[in-house]
This record gives structure tokens, C-alpha cells and sequence, in this order.
């Protein structure tokens, strides 16, 4: 054991493999479950794993306990504060239900991501040095809940940042960077670089950086192509904006809203002192109309972009989207949102309503949530929100007209003009009430800013500038990504010389300026303080929704520097100093400080509430959104009258079992299931996932035909509309219910959404199968009217589909049609000893050995680049000949091809005329053999080692006894590389080199065989189908099709190719069989 005092070394020789991955399996279940569409890094889970042993489960483990309370106890001084009440109560709740339902342990881990039994045994061993039969269940499940809940938040943290970062994959960086803008976890991990300073240098900031508003060039002067790549910029800028404006409509009304609803009494019940309905719509006026319009407008962007972004660079185009919104006038509450609250009337209002007394009971009571300045975030923070919104509504107006500059289609760029001709009357009113906000410096950011490489530059020269604080302390600080706030506070109890304020994200420094130099008078960590406003009555000044006081100036310690002022109090020991020797304040104790002006107080402390409060506000709003899902689930059309919602059966001896999931990978993860479970899965109404969808079209045609296919596609777009529930008939609501609106929005418009969108993947991917079934495309045509009539919004995916079909009989659609432009010239023809042209003069000996090698990679690739997907899969389990020419044309025609080369080369070095002929015949080929490796053909390279290795030129001992000495090394170097040890070296090599290149598909054949003889595609006895095998079919084609679409930069030469493709000595020499011919 090596538990030294309060220290446990995981990383140590005795104790690395009982822990080496205990958690790795866990994190990339976490992950499917709180963000399915990205993936985890190897780097990333070890790296989380490590924070979570050492950092969470070890310190609740510190004390050995059998006691639940005790274990309660721990958690509330180990973790953080919110996060430890939270896990606790998640915990707890997790334990009584499984006392309820009294189905022990075993149900316990069932219901777990982590680990259960394994964790319960290493704890009991490791920590507790006691027998895991010995220690309570109930103790280490606690202990593990708590563990897995922080693994939890800490996942949902870092792949919101990676979506916003447009990324899939999460890496060691993103959790490090990600964690930093959470106060809770950056306090309990305490993440830090690895490098001396803890600097992030600008070269890594600028990486972060992808998502910035688009420069305001001319745009009437780029080309198509930038105009469109800047088109698809501000429409993903538009997309993270409405995201995050939802967001805030969110936090609004379930965080701030919500909790005062309780409080509404009756009008005729209640007293001046009370609040009431009509009180409560005063303040927080239509803001579920504004909650409606921006998660529509954000559904139907993500939709767009989706289909249009899905499997090709295409634009996406939103014309109609806003076009819509400007038909219905769906902007106008947002006028009227903003000319209620911007009133002269609704600061009083807002004032009043805050300062009664139910509301600041409420305060005291949820202390717990924000500590100690409850009232000072609803003062200054929710009145930001409000003001965000109109700020954000005012921005349509100019990215629609960047849009209409920029947009590549006619149709689409006609939807902008006409939305914005629609949008006329509202936008003038939307700026005016924009340019009526209170003036601010600070914007409220629940999502971190993309980091910028010259913020962070200036972060770095303000750290590089202190002077007073040892390195280790400033590392921390080199990870905000910028400074927030600078401006100057004079302390309360000095009135001297006011000190300069830099806000970071996360600390606070006050300095004194001394020259070049900053000396740190005091600096504080945000999650260790409360930030108080200096007057804590609502109505007096400081508190009002636009932050002006009701006196000026900065006399010393009168009501009017009271009015600006604002105190900091530390609530923990560590990260708050003060003194010239930087002096621990201690617990309990503040300092107060005050601004020149109202507006800098006001200012300032919307800034340091909003970094203080982000967290605890985002962990509500996730608590509040999860507890209304549960209150109101999606419901599901009746299974009899639509297949695709039968729920999911995967108890292994159920007749009814209809698919089986990996549980290592989450349920995106499909290894057995039926054909109506793969096609729901197919277009799945919770998210897209682009390598299922490849995988299935690459190996449907093994278990379904595909007017099966089209026929099931259309089955799933036609969605039954569900009924009312028994209690919204009971209500006779004059609106659509909830429940058929909550169904509309997340389950069906998805779903028919990826309907058409796999359709528009079929064609632009796998037209051939429309080719070989002329009674496909007619029904495709029925499909595509029946969704116009269904709804008016489906017109452009249609009208993109077809134009996709159109595409398809070009020839500009093939990859050989492609067009590639490279950087240098083809190096120039060389010639030997034939003609240029002249045909009659050409054979081994008077082409140039490398030019050989040219034109026959320059066939083979083109062969390469014309083999289809489908061709892959099935030609190696074909046993006919005739079988294989009919339905494998591109494939056969190579194979042939290359044999013929073979017994051409075998037959050439044979029917020579003398010895020394021989000699230079049998050199010649290892010398073109040698070339076609430098080329990277590596199926010229073995079609030449086959043709000099046949048993008729291998019983040719004295002629391979007069080959010279430099022809001698290359054949053995080849001869061992792709002779004796070819499978292995080849797929070596094949994962090393870089394109182009061509491959040799036999090894691509023989292990697609061996996949297909290893099971059976559809389960027997059941209708179950084997998606586990076609995965791995798949991924063998497509690491072979990865190539295809790089050419070879080498010039063509027509009588070469003519020459090499006429080589047919079989033919010539009579009927013998190959292996005739090769004896």
C-alpha cells in the first residue's frame, strides 16, 4: 500500500495496473449520453481520468467511514459549492429509489456509468484497507455517485465548448480550456499548464479562434467560392448567437422566473405587500412569445444547415427561414418587448416589485444557490439579460444584409430581399430601441468568448508586468482569455490614490502603476468571494435595473460615494491578498471600494456578478430544463400504426428483442437490430450520425433491396400526428397542446428532415443503384411531390434533391471528371531508344524503364478511381467469372489488366532470343518493380513481382546468376518486402504513405471475405440483422476509397497506354489455364 499520510500515488509500479483504465470505458459512455455526436481522444479520457482519481474520489475516500453521514459531511468540505449539494442530493435520490424498488447492488450498477463493483472493491482495499464484503454498499455507492456526478457535469462542460468550437473530437486541450471557465471545477481541479509559466501562447489562442464575425470586405469584388465560404460563415455565426439568445430566454425564465411564481397570489386575495398575476406580467412582459420565436428560428437554422453541410461543402441557404419569420411579423414582440421594459415608468416599477417583502424573504432563502448576493445578481444581471435580447433582435437586420451580399443563389438571395422588405417596419424600431439601451462596456456571457490571440497577448504582458506575485500563483491567471474589465476603484478606508482594476476571468488584481510596472496592491479569486452591493436596499440608489445612483460625485465617505460603491467579501481561506507582502485577508473579512460614477459601478458589477455567477446559473438552468423534461416527456405515435416507434427491446431471451447496442460506445453504437430499428436509427430524431449513415449505404444491399429501402424511407416521413393526452382534452385548450407541439418540434420535423437528407445522401453517393433500377427515380419523384403537399417547407429540399439527381448524369459528377489543380508542372516525358509515337519501336528494352512505371500507374489509377463501393464489398464472394464481368465491370477490368501485364512480362523474358537479352530483360523488370514502388503503385509493384517470380522465370538459375550486383539488391529488398512477407509489410505500408497511391485490392477482397464467412448477416431465428459486421465491412472498403480521389501530377502519353493495354500474349499463344501458363 503507498498511503503516505494524506497522499495516494496511482501512478506508482504496485499500484498502475489496478487502476490503468478503471475509468476510460466509463467516460466514452458519459460522453454518448451528454453529447452522442463527438468523440473522445485516448489523451483526453487518461487525462480526465487522472483528474477524477486524484482530485474527486481520493478525497472522499481520505476518511475511512462507515457511516452515510459521514460520507455527506465530506462531500460538502471536498467539493466545491454548488456542486457538492447537487451530487449529494443526486446521490441520495439514486440510493432511495434503489431502496424502494429493493433490487440491491446489482440494479445499483446497471443504472451507473462508472464502474460499481470494481470501484466498490478498489476502495475498500486501497483506502479502506478493509474486505469489500465488510464495507456498506451504501457508503461507496454514495461515494461513487458523487464521483460520477462531477464526471457528468464536467463531460457536459466540455463538449458544449467543443460544439461551440465546431469540432467532434475532444482533446486534452479542450478539457483543460473548457474546465477553466467553470469556477466550481477549475476550484476542485485546479488545472494548470504544463509549461513553467502557465502562459497559453498567442499561436495556441488564435487556434481557438473560429467562429469570429466575418471582415466587411467588398462584396462585389470576391470570388463565388470565398463569397460562399463567407455566406456559411455568418450563417454558423447566426446559428451560436440565436443558440446562446436562447439560452438566455432560458435562464430568464426557469432561473429567474420560475422559482418566483410561487409567491402569485389571487388579486382578490391579496394585500399591497403581495404579488400578483398582473404584478408578475408587468416585469417579466411576453417573454415565453420571445422564448417560441428564437427556438423556432434556431430549429429551422440548424435544420438548414444540417442538410445542406451533411456529406458536401454546400451552402447553406436560410432565405426562406427568414422569409417565414418576415411573413408572419414573428420579430414584432420583440418591439414590444423592448418598449415596455425600456419605460420611464419600469425602473420604478422593477424597484418596487423587488423591494416587497415576499421577494427578499426569497433572497435569504436562496443563499445557498448564489451565497451571499442573491439580490445583486437579480439587480444587475437579469436586467442585462433583458437588455441582450433587444440588443440581439437588432442584429438581424445587418447580417441580412451581409446575407443578401453574399448569398451564391438567386432564389435564395430574392427570400432575403423579400424578408427584409417584410422586416421594414420592425428593423428601424429594433435600432432605435438598440441605441435607447443603457450604454455598457461589459456584455453578458454565459458562453466563454473564442479566445483571441491578441487578448491574450495583452492578458500576458499585464501578468509579465506584475512584479509582486510569485509565478506560481500568476499561472493560473495566463489562462483567461482575455481582460474583461479595466477602469480604476479607490479604497473606502484610504480615499488616496485610486488604484488601477484589471477583471480577469476568474480573479480580480488592484494595482499601483509604477512606470512600466504593476505592483499588486490586493487580488482575489472569484470563487472565493461574494460581491456585495454597497447600499443593500433595492430602491436606493446603486440597485437599479440601469445601475444610476440617486447622488453624484466622490466626497469622502458621504451617501453619494456609498451609492458607488461595492464590497468584497471573502468567504475562504486562500486567493485573497492584500499588503505590499500580499497578506492573507481572512474569512469573513472585506474590503469595500467605490467608483467615480454610477454607470463605472454599474458597469463593473454586471461584470464581476456575471463571472461569479456563470456557473452556479448554467448548473441551474440544466437542473431546471432536465426536471421539465421529466414533467412533460416526448411522446411517441402508437407503434400499430407506425413501426419506427416501437420502443426498444434488448433483454437478451425476448422474442420481441429488436436490437442490441454496444455499451462500451453508447446507444449511437448499433451492433444487431431490425431493419425498421436500422432505418430509424438511420434518421434518428435526436441527432445525425454521419458514419452510421455511410456504413449503412455502403452495406444495405446485403440484407435489404433498395426499393425496399425507398419504400421504408417513406414510411418513416409519414408520421401519424399523435392525440391530445386525457387531460388537455379535459382542458379544451384553445391552442395546439403542449405535448403535440413538444412532439411536432423534437420529434417529428427531425425526423422528416433526415429523411430527406439520407435521401439526398443515397444520390449524391450511391446513384448507381438508381442506375441499375430504372423504377427507383419515378418513385423518388412520387416521395418528393408527396412532401411538397405535406408542407410548403420542404420545397428546398426537394428542389436540392433533384438538383443533386440532375448532377449525377453529368460527367463533371465522377470522380474522374474532377478536375484537380496542382501547384508544379508534370515532369516531361522520358524517352529511350523508341519513337516518340511510333508504337512498332516500343518494348521493355527500348522504353525508358521510369516511364513505364508512369503509364502504368496512370492506367491503374484511373481503373482505382472508376472501382465503386459496391464492387468491394461483393467481388470477392462472387465464385463466377461471368458473374463477376457482368456485374463488377471497373474491378473485372483491372484484375485483367494486370494480368496480362504479368504473363507479358513472364512471356517477354522468356521468348527472348539469347542469355544477355535475358539478362536485360529480367533487369528491366525489377528496375520498372523499383520505380512503381517510388510511385507508390502498390498494385503495379506486386503485379510485377508476380510476373518475375512465376515458376517458368524462376527455374531460369543462369540467368539470375549473370543479373548485376545493383539489380541483385533491389530484387531481394523487394523480394522480402512483398514476396515472403507481403500482407503484413503492405498494410504497413499502406497506413504510412501518403496519397497518392494505388492500392492492391486482393488483400481488400480476401479480408472482406473472412468478415462475410465469420456470421451471418441476419441472425438466425430471428429478424435481427448484423450491423456489427457490416461496420466492419464497411471500414475495410472505405480505408481503400479514401484514396480514390487523389490523381497522380503526370502527364499522359496515349501510345504508351495503347501499347501497355494491347499486351494479351495469352490470348495470342493459344488456351492454356493460369496456372499453365505460369509453370
Amino acid at each position: 500500500m503507498t498511503v503516505e499520510g494524506n497522499r495516494y500515488d496511482f501512478k506508482c509500479p504496485e499500484n498502475i495496473n489496478k487502476w490503468n483504465r478503471v475509468l476510460m470505458e466509463s467516460h466514452e459512455k458519459t460522453l454518448n449520453e451528454v453529447h452522442p455526436t463527438l468523440t473522445l481522444t485516448e489523451e483526453a479520457a487518461s487525462y480526465i481520468q487522472d483528474l477524477m482519481l486524484t482530485k474527486c474520489l481520493f478525497p472522499l475516500c481520505s476518511t475511512k467511514t462507515y457511516d452515510i453521514e459521514v460520507v455527506k459531511e465530506l462531500v460538502m468540505s471536498k467539493l466545491p459549492h454548488p456542486l457538492n449539494k447537487w451530487a449529494i442530493d443526486e446521490a441520495m435520490q439514486g440510493l432511495e429509489e434503489k431502496r424502494t424498488k429493493q433490487k440491491g447492488q446489482a440494479a445499483r450498477e446497471a443504472t451507473m456509468l462508472f464502474p460499481y463493483k470494481k470501484l466498490h472493491s478498489l476502495i475498500s482495499k486501497e483506502f479502506f484497507h478493509a474486505d469489500p464484503k465488510e464495507v456498506p454498499d451504501d457508503v461507496t455507492y454514495v461515494i461513487v455517485c458523487c464521483v460520477e456526478f462531477v464526471c457528468v457535469d464536467a463531460f457536459r462542460l466540455v463538449g458544449s465548448y467543443v460544439k461551440n468550437m465546431k469540432g467532434c473530437d475532444v482533446k486534452v486541450e479542450d478539457v483543460k480550456t473548457a474546465l477553466c471557465a467553470d469556477k466550481a471545477l477549475l476550484e476542485l481541479f485546479d488545472i494548470r499548464r504544463d509549461d513553467n509559466t502557465g502562459k497559453l501562447s498567442s499561436d495556441s489562442a488564435y487556434a481557438y479562434n473560429m467562429h469570429g464575425q466575418p471582415s466587411d470586405d467588398d462584396s462585389a469584388n470576391l470570388e463565388p467560392r470565398i463569397k460562399a465560404e463567407r455566406y456559411t460563415q455568418i450563417v454558423k455565426l447566426m446559428q451560436t448567437e440565436e443558440r446562446q439568445n436562447l439560452r438566455n430566454i432560458q435562464m430568464i425564465i426557469y432561473v429567474f422566473v420560475r422559482p418566483l411564481e410561487k409567491y402569485i397570489k389571487p388579486s382578490h386575495q391579496a394585500s399591497p405587500s403581495d404579488i400578483t398575476r398582473e404584478d408578475f406580467d408587468n416585469i417579466f412582459y411576453i417573454i415565453h412569445s420571445l422564448h417560441e420565436i428564437s427556438s423556432q428560428l434556431l430549429a429551422r437554422l440548424e435544420e438548414v444547415t444540417e442538410f445542406f453541410t451533411s456529406e458536401e461543402k454546400e451552402t447553406p441557404l436560410v432565405g426562406d427561414c427568414f422569409l417565414e419569420l418576415g411573413e408572419t411579423q414573428t420579430l414584432d414582440p420583440y418591439v414590444k418587448f423592448g418598449d415596455w421594459i425600456l419605460r420611464s415608468e419600469y425602473k420604478e416599477e422593477y424597484i418596487q416589485f423587488f423591494n416587497k417583502p415576499v421577494i427578499q424573504q426569497h433572497f435569504n432563502k436562496t443563499k445557498d444557490e448564489f451565497g451571499y448576493c442573491t439580490r445583486e445578481v437579480y439587480t444587475y444581471v437579469l436586467p442585462r439579460l433583458m437588455y441582450n435580447l433587444i440588443g440581439h433582435a437588432a442584429s438581424y437586420s445587418d447580417r441580412l444584409k451581409k446575407l443578401e451580399k453574399l448569398s451564391p443563389d438567386d432564389k435564395d438571395r430574392y427570400f432575403l430581399e423579400q424578408a427584409s422588405s417584410c422586416f421594414l417596419p420592425i428593423f428601424p424600431k429594433l435600432s432605435k430601441l438598440a441605441i435607447d439601451l443603457p450604454k455598457r462596456e461589459v456584455y453578458f456571457r454565459f458562453v466563454p468568448k473564442p479566445l483571441d490571440a491578441s487578448a491574450m497577448v495583452k492578458v500576458n504582458q499585464l501578468l509579465d508586468s506584475v512584479v509582486n506575485i510569485d509565478q506560481d500563483t500568476k499561472a493560473p491567471m495566463y489562462h483567461s482569455p482575455e481582460i474583461i474589465m479595466e477602469g480604476e476603484w479607490t479604497k473606502l478606508s484610504e480615499r488616496g490614490k485610486p488604484r488601477v482594476a484589471y477583471l480577469l476571468d476568474g480573479y480580480i488584481l488592484c494595482c499601483r502603476r509604477r512606470g512600466n510596472a504593476n505592483k499588486v496592491k490586493e487580488w482575489f479569486k472569484m470563487r472565493n468571494i461574494d460581491i456585495l452591493d454597497g447600499n443593500q436596499s433595492m430602491g436606493s440608489g446603486g440597485g437599479t435595473p440601469n445601475g444610476y445612483s440617486s447622488g453624484s460625485g466622490t466626497g469622502g465617505g458621504g451617501p453619494s460615494v456609498l451609492n458607488n460603491s461595492f464590497t468584497i467579501l471573502n468567504r475562504r481561506s486562500g486567493g485573497v491578498a492584500s499588503g505590499e507582502r500580499g497578506a492573507s485577508i481572512g474569512v469573513g473579512e472585506s474590503i469595500t471600494y467605490f467608483c467615480e460614477t454610477p454607470q463605472e459601478k454599474n458597469n463593473w458589477m454586471v461584470a464581476m456578478l456575471s463571472i461569479h455567477s456563470r456557473s452556479t446559473l448554467e448548473r441551474m438552468l440544466d437542473k431546471f430544463l432536465a426536471e421539465e423534461e421529466r414533467k412533460q416527456p416526448l411522446r411517441y405515435p402508437n407503434p400499430e400504426q407506425y413501426c419506427f416507434a416501437e420502443p426498444d427491446m434488448r433483454e437478451a431471451g425476448d422474442v420481441r428483442r429488436n436490437i442490441i447496442t454496444d455499451s462500451k460506445s453508447g446507444l449511437s453504437k448499433v451492433k444487431e437490430a431490425t431493419l425498421p430499428k436500422l432505418v430509424e436509427r438511420l434518421t434518428y430524431h435526436l441527432h445525425a450520425d454521419h458514419a452510421y449513415t455511410e456504413d449503412f449505404f455502403t452495406t444495405y444491399r446485403s440484407f435489404c433491396e433498395a426499393s425496399e429501402l425507398l419504400a421504408l424511407l417513406r414510411a418513416r416521413f409519414n408520421i401519424p400526428e399523435i392525440e391530445p393526452t386525457d387531460e388537455e382534452k379535459r382542458q379544451c385548450l384553445q391552442q395546439e397542446p403542449a405535448s403535440v407541439r413538444k412532439f411536432r418540434k423534437e420529434y417529428a420535423h427531425p425526423v422528416q428532415s433526415r429523411v430527406l437528407n439520407v435521401l439526398r445522401y443515397w444520390i449524391n453517393n450511391h446513384f448507381y443503384d438508381f442506375k441499375n433500377d430504372p423504377k427507383l427515380l419515378p418513385k423518388v419523384q412520387e416521395f418528393l411531390e408527396d412532401a411538397r403537399r405535406k408542407s410548403k417547407k420542404w420545397n428546398n429540399y426537394c428542389i436540392s434533391i433533384e438538383k443533386a439527381i440532375e448532377k449525377q448524369f453529368s460527367d463533371k459528377q465522377s470522380v474522374l471528371g474532377q478536375t484537380v489543380q496542382f501547384s508544379e508542372e508534370p515532369p516531361k516525358i522520358e524517352w529511350h531508344l523508341a519513337s516518340p509515337g511510333d508504337s512498332d519501336t516500343y518494348n521493355l528494352l527500348t522504353l525508358h524503364p521510369l516511364e513505364i512505371a508512369r503509364q502504368i500507374t496512370l492506367i491503374e489509377s484511373k481503373m482505382f478511381r472508376s472501382v465503386q463501393l459496391t464492387e468491394l464489398i461483393n467481388y470477392g464472394c462472387s465464385s463466377s467469372k461471368m458473374e463477376k464481368r457482368k456485374m463488377f465491370p471497373n474491378v473485372w477490368a483491372w484484375q485483367n489488366f494486370t494480368n496480362r501485364i504479368s504473363y507479358f512480362l513472364s512471356f517477354t523474358i522468356l521468348d527472348a532470343a539469347n542469355l544477355e537479352e535475358r539478362v536485360a530483360l529480367l533487369s528491366r523488370g525489377w528496375e520498372i518493380t523499383q520505380a512503381l514502388e517510388d510511385l507508390n503503385n502498390f498494385s503495379g509493384v506486386l503485379m510485377f513481382s508476380a510476373g518475375l517470380n512465376y515458376s517458368s522465370v524462376n527455374r531460369l538459375k543462369i540467368t539470375h546468376e549473370k543479373l548485376p550486383a545493383k539489380i541483385v539488391d533491389i530484387k531481394n529488398r523487394l523480394y522480402s518486402k512483398y514476396i515472403q512477407n507481403h500482407a503484413k509489410f503492405y498494410k504497413d505500408a499502406l497506413r504510412t504513405t501518403n496519397p497518392p497511391l494505388v492500392p492492391f485490392l486482393g488483400y481488400t477482397f480476401t479480408d472482406v471475405l473472412h468478415i462475410e464467412d465469420s456470421a451471418k448477416t441476419v441472425i438466425s431465428g430471428s429478424k435481427l440483422i448484423n450491423f456489427h459486421k457490416c461496420r466492419l465491412i464497411s471500414a475495410q472498403c472505405r480505408a481503400i476509397m479514401m484514396y480514390q480521389p487523389c490523381p497522380y501530377n503526370l502527364r499522359d502519353d496515349d501510345s504508351i497506354q495503347e501499347w501497355l493495354k494491347s499486351q494479351d500474349v495469352m490470348s495470342a499463344a493459344g488456351h492454356y489455364t493460369e496456372s499453365e501458363w505460369q509453370d
